[in-house]
Formats: structure tokens, C-alpha cells, sequence
């Protein structure tokens, strides 16, 4: 198993079971849609099996930064004389 069973928020088509097991057992996608619409066609269950899933595979959370994952700040950051005591003054006008 490459990872946990998580329906993915992008690259579905529906509900993204198919790329949910694809991901998890590490099948090629294209060839899990197709053995999901053999199924449906042939074997009858594969809509009911389909739904159940849908309703069972949790989504994947939102992808939000980790503390850490960024770079720590320059240091001397902010600048000593930030916010500026004296900002600029404007451009003359003609």
C-alpha cells in the first residue's frame, strides 16, 4: 500500500474512488476507471460498490503549510526602523 485510502480533492471525476484505490495500492488510474466500468456493465455491482465507498473513503483534508515548512525570517527582520517614523514625501505636482 503506498498511502491511505483518501478520496483526492483534485484529479476525480466524479467522487474520486477510482483515484483514491489507484493511489493507495498503486494502480495506473486509467486501468481502475476501466475495471469500474466493467463492473458496472457486466458485473451489476460495481455502481452499488461504487456509491458505498463514496459514502465510506473519507476525503483528503485541505492542504494547509506545516509550521516549519517555511524558511525562518532574515535576521534583523522586520528592520528597526519598520513602520517608517518619516514615510516619503509625495511627488511634486506640475
Amino acid at each position: 500500500m503506498n498511502g491511505p485510502l483518501l478520496r483526492p480533492r483534485y484529479d476525480r471525476k466524479i467522487a474520486g474512488v477510482c483515484a483514491a484505490f489507484a493511489r493507495a495500492y498503486g494502480w495506473d488510474l486509467t486501468l481502475t476507471r476501466l475495471a469500474l466500468v466493467l463492473l458496472v456493465f457486466f458485473g451489476g455491482g460495481g455502481l452499488l460498490a461504487y456509491v458505498i465507498c463514496w459514502v465510506v473513503i473519507p476525503e483528503e483534508p485541505l492542504a494547509l503549510p506545516y509550521a516549519g515548512t517555511y524558511p525562518p525570517p532574515p535576521v534583523g527582520y522586520p528592520p528597526a526602523d519598520y513602520p517608517p517614523t518619516n514615510p516619503p514625501a509625495p511627488p511634486p505636482s506640475v
